[in-house]
């Protein structure tokens, strides 16, 4: 995290991720408010703090005279951060990604779902569909339109399996730094039933995501989530 991140939110990150890896398995303990404190040189109203928070979001439970007990939680998926899916799942069970169309350069979509300066207009958009899956049950079809800015070989490299927020960080300097989000449920139609593999007509979630980077590329993603057996969650 960056040096300006407040003291109580480095605290909450690294418990909430040992608790999503396991480390503080459901049901166990963690360390004393004391103990946080040398873990890591704080003062206890900041180790309080990120504990509230760690309760309000559901990972914990405080007991008065017996501590902090984590929850069982259900897998998630993170959607809604600026992160990428495959930052914050990568650690848990096995995520893939299958590729239904590689990158290819065209003109954007007519009624795009954001609106698009003329620059961006004119450049025209990098358009690729990938299908996510979580132990093998595919829980996420996304449509990625990428500005056409500064993305030099891009449709040349292979994104099977591979992080595209670090590609784009790693290969290009991009960094994403915010975002914005439409959601609403929507039936699936019979191409994205069969994608996701439920019945034609069935309630799923659709997400329309538009994320701002650093530099003059901005990345829209349509996704559509099947979660039966995942729930969405952000951390902003």
């Amino acid at each position: 995290m960056a040096e300006s991140t407040p003291k109580h939110r480095v605290v909450y990150e690294n418990i909430r991720k040992n608790i999503e890896e396991n480390i503080y398995p459901g049901g166990s303990l963690l360390p004393s408010e004391n103990e946080m404190c040398r873990l890591f040189g704080v003062t206890r109203p900041t180790v309080r703090q990120a504990l509230a928070r760690l309760e309000n979001d559901g990972f914990i439970k405080r007991h008065q005279g017996k501590g902090s007990v984590v929850q069982n939680i259900h897998h998630r998926l993170g959607i809604l951060s600026i992160k990428g899916v495959s930052q914050i799942l990568g650690s848990r069970g096995s995520l893939t990604t299958r590729m239904i169309k590689k990158p290819s350069v065209g003109m954007w979509p007519e009624n795009f779902m954001y609106g698009l300066t003329e620059e961006e207009k004119a450049v025209g958009c990098i358009r690729m569909e990938r299908l996510r899956l979580l132990d093998n049950e595919p829980v996420i079809y996304d449509i990625v339109h990428l500005v056409n800015i500064d993305l030099s070989r891009f449709c040349q490299k292979k994104y099977e399996n591979r992080s595209l927020f670090s590609t784009l960080k790693n290969d290009y300097g991009i960094n994403v730094i915010d975002g914005q989000q439409n959601i609403r449920a929507k039936n699936a139609t019979e191409e994205i039933a069969g994608l996701l593999q439920v019945p034609t007509g069935k309630a799923i979630l659709h997400l329309e995501v538009a994320h701002y980077t650093n530099k003059r590329t901005r990345i829209f993603s349509e996704a559509f989530c099947h979660t039966d057996r995942f729930y969405l969650y952000g951390s902003f």
